[in-house]
């Protein structure tokens, strides 16, 4: 049984291993731009964020343009983490640039799709099956910095530039 499996699994995991995940941070995790650029680590933030934005330029995720008349320019934020090694130090500062989907209205907007996620009841069916083979599966992790969806967009879809990176009078279109 998934469900069995998944249980022995927990209870063969260290108890050091939840005491890892539920400390607080050496380093605080800012929760918007503002608070990043003004912590104490302002430096290694803002260092993730311009990794960030290279990527999105190499990936020519977006194009910088005047903002049309009656268009609505969906609002962006960043995203901060830091990404952790097994013994618990900080491997390196995430940011992510993304777009708040939760403004979209009914009539307007509400069909786009912004961020595709994997639900978390279909990993765990996904590693159950891969915990309930006795021979045979490999199993590899790696970390992708980041990725993207290349599928057509059925509209032009405009979203606000990321804070500190703003041209005055400007939207992306992706």
């Amino acid at each position: 049984d998934a469900a069995q499996v998944l249980d022995d699994l927990h209870d063969q995991l260290p108890t050091s291993v939840f005491a890892l995940a539920a400390s607080d941070s050496d380093v605080p995790i800012p929760r918007s731009y503002a608070e990043a650029i003004t912590s104490p680590h302002a430096e290694m933030w803002k260092s993730a964020m311009d990794a960030e934005m290279a990527s999105l330029k190499q990936h020519h995720v977006w194009d910088l343009v005047d903002k049309p008349d009656g268009v609505i320019a969906h609002p962006s934020k960043w995203v901060f983490d830091l990404k952790r090694r097994a013994d618990g130090s900080i491997e390196r500062p995430k940011a992510r640039f993304v777009g708040k989907g939760f403004n979209q209205v009914l009539g307007r907007d509400y069909t786009s799709t912004y961020v595709p996620m994997v639900r978390s009841e279909s990993l765990r069916a996904i590693l159950a099956a891969f915990l309930s083979e006795p021979d045979g599966c490999v199993f590899r992790q790696f970390d992708v910095k980041t990725a993207y969806l290349h599928a057509p967009l059925d509209q032009p879809l405009f979203v606000r530039q990321p804070d500190g990176y703003d041209v005055p009078g400007k939207v992306c279109l992706l």
